[in-house]
């Protein structure tokens, strides 16, 4: 009987520590910045521009595959209060120094509008609360051993009172491979 699950056991050992070598990790933090634009519609383009922080890990799956993960939270000046966002997806290693990934996930925006239209009546302002659908793009450059940088690009489309926001970010950051 031991023999037997000695048998069965040996190979499970076998490819569980090739799946850890194989498994490396990068975490990374950084500045991201957000830039909230309307398009379109009645009134004036709004143009509103955020700063934050932006945490990203990297897992190698396989030699070429791997899995990544960020978190942003961004700060935004007059009505954009905040936003964090929380994205994941694949990535895909070119060569020992590149990799290239796309992530997808969900953005919770808090922010709030203020507009006078005309007359004394048509003055409104409103605050609201969204989770909407983000998705972005990036690449993972190690220089070096221990060494990360990363890019990444996000967009996230919005529609309150049916009209048009576009709100685009831009990662960057340095990170601990190991």
């Amino acid at each position: 009987m031991n023999k037997i699950l000695i048998a069965l056991f040996v190979p499970f050992i076998l490819l569980v520590t090739q799946v850890n070598a194989v498994g490396g990790q990068t975490a990374s933090m950084g500045y991201a910045s957000g830039h909230f634009d309307k398009i379109g519609g009645v009134g004036e383009a709004r143009k509103v521009k955020s700063n934050g922080m932006n945490f990203n890990h990297h897992y190698q799956i396989s030699p070429d595959w791997g899995v990544a993960g960020s978190f942003a939270w961004l700060k935004g000046d007059k009505n954009w209060n905040y936003s964090h966002s929380l994205l994941a997806g694949p990535t895909y290693r070119v060569n020992h120094y590149f990799s290239l990934y796309g992530v997808m996930g969900m953005t919770d925006l808090n922010w709030g509008n203020g507009a006078e239209r005309g007359s004394d009546s048509d003055r409104y302002s409103y605050s609201d609360k969204n989770t909407v659908f983000t998705w972005g793009t990036g690449a993972l450059i190690n220089p070096l051993e221990n060494l990360a940088f990363y890019i990444l690009y996000t967009e996230t489309r919005l529609q309150p009172e049916n009209e048009n926001y576009y709100i685009n970010g831009l990662n960057i950051g340095v990170g601990y491979h190991f």
